[in-house]
């Protein structure tokens, strides 16, 4: 993936200022943090569609499937 950023913007300076040791750094970072921003905004889309499960049963569902015994 390829990214263009105006030159305008010291991205160098905007790293340095948000404590990273390379430009890098700092754009694996924002990457980072907009995939959990996106994750995020996923639970909730799925949640406002109705697409949620019960606590029960996912707990069910995820011991059967990892072979885990029940709780107490």
């Amino acid at each position: 993936m390829q990214i263009h950023i105006d030159d305008s913007f010291n991205l160098s300076s905007q790293a340095t200022a948000a404590g990273f040791a390379s430009v890098n750094h700092y754009i694996q970072h924002l990457l980072d943090r907009d995939r959990e921003r996106l994750a995020i905004q996923e639970g909730l889309d799925d949640v406002k569609h109705g697409r949620t499960q019960d606590l029960e049963d996912f707990d069910r569902d995820f011991r059967e499937k990892n072979s885990i015994p029940q709780a107490d």
